[in-house]
């Protein structure tokens, strides 16, 4: 039988414009790799690799760089599902500590031996093929730890460190330690001089007021006796001086 194309609206120029491939030349590599595919799954399964073909098969992603976005964005979603929190990030450094006895989540199925490594860190192409299937089969999955599980995996953890099997990773000492910082000792010298400068200042300002304040006048106060006459006085600071008429 002689193959055949079928289209409606033009939709066959779609390879051609965007694909720049002739349409009869994409049903030859499908029926190529749906051949290769074929394992005798179900028609779901089937399904959902006819339409992976699209946007594998054709542009040709599935290669070490996009295999190692795709196992980083497995475990990174997997993570944050298994902890329930709304924020968490793949600690491959310190896994066992920061992720198993903090986060309390374990990947199981992993299928290399040893811990999770950094998926950046894979540079054999057949590996990183083999832990992007386990992950997308959900063969490798994050399990959430029970609390007794959790303190069973802390208990095993203290015991490799006390036996020397494993270091603890602990952030560097700061050569400086337990010594002035030399930051913040400029910052304090500043400051001291800030503050210095703006206390004379202030004093130099108050010492302008009370040299400038003027001398207030004598006030006038007029009184007269009962006789009618001037009894008037000058009020001079807290003194007041009489004045005869």
């Amino acid at each position: 039988m002689v193959p055949t194309e079928v289209e409606s609206w033009d939709a066959l120029t779609f390879f051609r414009d965007i694909l720049h491939l002739e349409p009869r030349d994409v049903g030859t590599q499908f029926e190529l790799w749906a051949v290769a595919h074929d394992k005798g799954e179900s028609f779901p399964r089937r399904f959902e690799c006819s339409c992976s073909f699209f946007f594998q098969g054709l542009t040709g992603t599935d290669t070490l760089r996009s295999m190692r976005k795709e196992v980083t964005k497995y475990i990174a979603d997997g993570l944050l599902d298994a902890s329930r929190k709304k924020k968490i990030a793949m600690n491959y450094a310190s896994y066992q500590k920061a992720i198993v006895l903090g986060a309390g989540c374990i990947l199981k199925g992993y299928p290399f031996e040893g811990e999770p490594v950094n998926p950046n860190s894979i540079n054999d192409v057949e590996s990183i093929r083999k832990l992007r299937d386990t992950l997308k089969s959900s063969e490798c999955f994050w399990y959430r730890l029970s609390q007794r599980e959790k303190e069973l995996e802390r208990l095993e953890y203290k015991h490799l460190i006390e036996e020397g099997e494993i270091q603890e990773r602990t952030r560097k000492t700061r050569s400086d330690k337990n010594k002035p910082h030399k930051k913040d000792n400029e910052l304090l010298s500043t400051w001291s001089k800030d503050v210095g400068a703006k206390s004379r200042r202030v004093w130099a300002e108050d010492s302008d007021e009370e040299e400038s304040e003027p001398e207030r006048p004598a006030k006038r106060v007029q009184r007269k006796d009962a006789d009618g006459k001037d009894q008037s006085s000058e009020k001079e600071g807290g003194r007041v001086r009489r004045r005869r008429v």
